[in-house]
């Protein structure tokens, strides 16, 4: 993953977060896979399969309908084709919703 210094700077602080407030965890995996499909580096097989599985998972989850667990056991399955992922490229606008949003946030709202 590649970023500015600023931008890993707030996704560690949502990391941090997340990590010390426990209704956190839940959504935990959806912060890492939108934060690794948003900064996908350049070329590799080390980029190509580490975004290819969050793309996958994000993929499961918001197109499939499947739940967090589900859609885990479906990645340990999926890693085992990920040597023959290709790189996507990129489009040109990855969204407006960035890690900014989620950092300025000051007490997140728990629902259910």
């Amino acid at each position: 993953m590649e970023s500015s210094p600023g931008c890993w700077a707030a996704y560690g602080a949502v990391l941090e977060r997340e990590y010390g407030n426990p209704a956190l965890l839940e959504t935990h995996r959806l912060s890492v896979d939108a934060y690794a499909v948003q900064h996908p580096g350049r070329p590799s097989r080390q980029s190509i399969q580490s975004v290819g599985l969050h793309l996958l998972r994000l993929i499961l989850l918001f197109e499939h309908g499947l739940t967090a667990e589900r859609a885990n056991d479906a990645m340990l399955h999926l890693c085992r084709f990920k040597h023959v992922f290709q790189w996507l490229e990129p489009p040109a606008s990855r969204g407006s919703i960035t890690v900014a949003v989620f950092f300025s946030v000051r007490r997140p709202r728990i629902t259910r």
